[in-house]
């Protein structure tokens, strides 16, 4: 009697961007350096993810890089697929060495997401 080959379950890829960044969020607040943060800033002020308010807020009430990168992540994060594709995809730009820290520093489903390249939710 042949038995028949067992597949392995697919490995099930975050549903958005939105988990992608919670899924480093951690890494990320304590890894960025301030100089990255102000770039990040500035391009999603371009983008139209946050307006000269909301940056100006992020930077005067929290003094500390780790603070700002907390605060600059949950507020993308709560904004949305698109806010957090366009984060994802400004950070990989701007500092890719630090993307590649995130993606290896994470479990083994996010580091095959990774490695999949910067555009997977494009």
């Amino acid at each position: 009697m042949m038995k028949e080959p067992v597949e392995e379950p697919p490995i099930k890829e975050a549903s958005s961007a939105a988990e992608e960044l919670a899924t480093v969020r951690t890494e990320f607040v304590s890894r960025v350096s301030t100089e990255i943060l102000t770039q990040l800033l500035e391009a999603l002020v371009t983008a139209h993810v946050f307006n000269d308010l909301e940056k100006r807020r992020i930077i005067e009430g929290n003094p500390v890089t780790a603070d700002r990168a907390r605060c600059t992540i949950d507020i993308v994060i709560n904004k949305g697929k698109k806010a957090s594709r366009i984060m994802i995809s400004h950070l990989s730009t701007k500092d890719p060495c630090l993307w590649s820290e995130l993606c290896s520093s994470s479990d083994q489903q996010h580091l095959l997401k990774c490695k999949r390249g910067n555009n997977l939710f494009l």
